[in-house]
């Protein structure tokens, strides 16, 4: 008659070696999970990639530290900043920004409508209020910020200095919403299309930071 106690002890290993099959099936590793090692790989990878990252940021910025080379970008700065098409009535770098900021715009909202948010639908739910509120939003997210500074300042905004400014982001709302045919948007989905407007509008948004915002706020 077998002993009690060396079923109890066969029984545990039969059960024993399903669970270790499973783990080793799990892990697939000696030391950690599957999941633990790939993430070990990409904090390595991270860290190379912040360091590739700091290299190129120090070699864009070592020649700034030469007179001559900071008034050269000074002045291309300048020229790009005064930029203009159509005969001067519009101005590139707040065209690229505008189009960007329409185009995100109506992206997320397209997208929120299509989810089923109830209040953007109530604030859509009319051609003028679809409107109205799209110019309004995009117009403060594209200039919000250098009005904020202008207020702040006590001064005018910057914006309003000209017409080619506001004609740029009239130009860039209208391809947006009301292009015939919706070629403007239908482009603008394409990534070849859209990457130069995207590099365009980064650097108008460095204007924005520097020239547009904190030198005036050293001036005033």
């Amino acid at each position: 008659m077998p002993k009690k106690g060396g079923a109890k002890a066969a029984k545990d290993k039969e059960d024993a070696a399903p669970k270790a099959a499973g783990t080793a099936g799990a892990t697939g590793y000696m030391f950690g999970t599957v999941r633990e090692r790939a993430a070990m790989k990409n904090q390595d990878h991270k860290g190379w990639n912040y360091g590739i990252l700091f290299a190129f940021a120090a070699a864009l910025a070592a020649p700034f530290f030469i007179p001559e080379y900071r008034a050269r970008v000074a002045d291309g700065m300048r020229e790009i900043e005064s930029a203009k098409f159509l005969y001067g009535w519009c101005s590139l770098l707040d065209f690229a920004g505008s189009a960007m900021v329409c185009f995100s715009y109506r992206c997320a909202t397209e997208k929120a409508i299509a989810d089923g948010d109830e209040s953007l639908c109530r604030k859509h739910s009319s051609p003028l209020a679809h409107y109205a509120y799209g110019i309004f939003t995009c117009l403060f997210s594209q200039f919000g910020g250098t009005t904020s500074t202008a207020v702040f300042l006590g001064q005018n905004a910057s914006w309003t200095a000209g017409n080619h400014v506001t004609n740029a982001f009239l130009l860039a709302w209208w391809l947006t919403f009301c292009c015939p045919m919706d070629l403007w948007f239908s482009a603008m989905k394409l990534r070849a299309v859209r990457f130069p407007v995207q590099a365009v509008a980064c650097v108008s948004g460095a204007h924005a930071v520097t020239s547009w915002g904190l030198e005036k706020a050293l001036v005033a």
